[in-house]
């Protein structure tokens, strides 16, 4: 039997981070991993995450897909 703790410890940081960081997202990553692509590369939220977003509830879905919309490299170093 899998045990769904570590799911729940998980749900419990997110909503935690959510209200001491309200304005910042929940993942951050590096500048220096941009470097290692081109700034015409295109990034789109990975599918599996999102599957895996969905299924702790992180976020409603429609904000899921409204949140990490397609972009190039190049637009995201820019922000």
């Amino acid at each position: 039997m899998i045990s769904s703790a570590p799911d729940t410890h998980l749900s419990q940081t997110i909503a935690k981070r959510k209200l001491t960081h309200a304005d910042r997202p929940l993942i951050r990553v590096s500048s220096t991993f941009f470097w290692h692509l081109s700034s015409d590369h295109d990034l789109s939220p990975q599918l599996t995450l999102v599957e895996r977003a969905k299924t702790i509830d992180v976020m409603p879905e429609a904000e899921i897909a409204n949140s990490y919309p397609p972009m190039k490299v190049g637009q995201q170093v820019q922000k």
